[in-house]
């Protein structure tokens, strides 16, 4: 008698990958990395949309087509139904923005494609690279054996097709993020206050061209204490950086924020 290695209550939280293949048969090394793109995807809007999971397993893979069916591994079930159904709605609306757009317009969006998105969480699942990564591995297996790739969460889904799959692609030659920021590292940078939310408790503040998200490294504190600076051609931020990811634009948790002071020039003495 075999044994399952683990097992799960089927619920609104199964996830579809479905390839229409007519002799339901795919290279094993396409299919699994469209199958990593997936969880890839899954895991970056988990993340943007708060859905709490444990894990993200594959389950039996069903007769007709090339079928693949994931699900999240509930962490707190009275939540999952509410949150997955978000989710489903910032990745099927993310599909929808790549396929018209196209995935390297995301580096840098122009004003028609901000104002095709509505919801602050689509841009931000749309702007990581690892979840247009992972949609481009979900879009390389199309192809005229393979007519299209149907993503399927709950009620909502997506095609990518011959026509559309090359929206999907990310360049090759796209650089990581700002490098010099690295993950954990206290540094201190100049650049601009744009903006402070006393709600959110947090502002925005320029370095390089990128906004970068700041808020307080001690949750207790309050980021209107910086009000002082915002009018500021330039100040200097000292904090910490927080970055999941080199194609994504880090976050500093600020530890403390001082008027821009010019850096003195070290005057070099020659011998006579």
């Amino acid at each position: 008698m075999n044994q399952q290695l683990f097992q799960v209550d089927p619920s609104s939280s199964e996830i579809f990958l479905v390839y229409s293949a007519e002799k339901s048969a795919m290279p094993a090394k396409e299919l699994g990395e469209a199958i990593i793109g997936l969880e890839t995807c899954l895991k970056e809007a988990a993340k943007i949309g708060m859905l709490a999971y444990d894990n993200i397993y594959v389950l039996p893979i069903e007769n007709g087509s090339v079928r693949t069916k994931l699900i999240y591994v509930q962490k707190h079930p009275w939540q999952t139904v509410e949150r997955i159904s978000y989710v489903a709605t910032i990745i099927v609306s993310a599909f929808v923005i790549i396929d018209r757009f196209g995935s390297n317009s995301l580096k840098n969006p122009t004003k028609e494609l901000l104002d095709a998105i509505s919801d602050k969480k689509v841009f931000e699942l749309c702007r990581s690279y690892d979840f247009r990564k992972g949609a481009e591995k979900m879009a390389r297996p199309v192809s005229e054996y393979n007519e299209h790739a149907e993503i399927v969460i709950g009620d909502k889904s997506f095609k990518i097709t011959c026509d559309n799959k090359y929206q999907f692609y990310v360049d090759k030659q796209e650089d990581p993020i700002l490098p010099e920021l690295r993950n954990g590292e206290e540094v201190v940078i100049d650049g601009e206050i744009t903006r402070i939310n006393k709600k959110l408790n947090d502002l925005g503040f320029i370095y390089k061209g990128y906004t970068l998200n700041v808020s307080p490294l001690d949750k207790e504190k309050s980021t209107t204490k910086f009000h002082e600076y915002l009018e500021m051609e330039k100040v200097q931020l000292r904090g910490i950086v927080i970055r999941n990811s080199d194609y994504e634009v880090p976050k500093i948790k600020v530890v403390d924020i001082e008027s821009y002071k010019e850096p003195q020039q070290k005057l070099q003495l020659e011998d006579h």
